[in-house]
């Protein structure tokens, strides 16, 4: 599971107009504190690109129904993130996401949490 960062910038290597989304892919499971993976990034190490992808993942891993679990709702996910804020994701960005987030209209922010299995 954990080899998905490194297939996915290696698919991209060739394509060097895309370097940047390359690496993106590539250090999206970096964790702020650096326990994350493939390289231990830490911080601001991580290309913010990446960053804001990890967030934006795990949002939609918490607010989706998968083979393994069942989704959660949009009020709990925000709260998960906001645990996680500064060890496993960039506190600056999860507090600029959640308040955005809250800011939406209730129905579109539990669309993620009622809109049924996705393929993603």
């Amino acid at each position: 599971m954990k080899a998905h960062a490194n297939f996915g910038a290696k698919i991209l290597d060739p394509l060097t107009p895309l370097a940047g989304i390359r690496e993106m892919v590539l250090h999206h499971h970096e964790f702020f504190d650096g326990s994350g993976y493939p390289e231990a990034l830490t911080g601001e190490q991580i290309p913010l690109g990446a960053r804001i992808i990890a967030v934006a993942d795990a949002y939609d891993t918490i607010t989706s129904d998968r083979t393994y679990k069942k989704a959660r709702s949009a009020t709990d996910a925000l709260a998960e993130l906001e645990r996680c804020a500064n060890a496993q994701f960039d506190g600056a960005i999860v507090e600029l996401f959640v308040r955005t987030m809250r800011a939406l209209p209730n129905p579109i922010i539990e669309v993620a949490a009622t809109s049924g299995p996705r393929n993603s």
